[in-house]
């Protein structure tokens, strides 16, 4: 059994642009891989159905893992607290100014 690739990260750090390299290039099939939006999108899901995929992303925590039963391979993206930071108000005041902001 190959091992399960973990992929989480927090917001802002290219982790879609990552994510879908990873798939692309690993050929994962689309009902092998999980994309966790929030957190509720799985904490009702049973385990078993949890190990059944090659490949689980989002924005989650290394509690995670305590549910996984396979050998993982784990990537997790983090950044520049302040890079981040100013990368985020500069994207809520391109937003607020777009008049999309709610």
């Amino acid at each position: 059994m190959n091992p399960m690739i973990f992929f989480f990260h927090i917001p802002k750090t290219a982790g879609t642009s990552v994510r879908e390299q990873i798939i692309f290039h690993l050929k994962i099939k689309a009902e092998k891989r999980l994309n966790v939006k929030d957190i509720s999108d799985i904490a009702y899901m049973p385990d078993q159905v949890l190990n059944s995929f090659d490949f689980i992303s989002g924005h989650v925590g290394i509690q995670l893992l305590n549910r996984i039963e396979r050998p993982t391979v784990r990537l997790i993206f983090l950044r520049n607290p302040v890079a981040r930071t100013r990368s985020q108000y500069q994207y809520l005041k391109k937003i607020g100014s777009e008049g999309s902001f709610v």
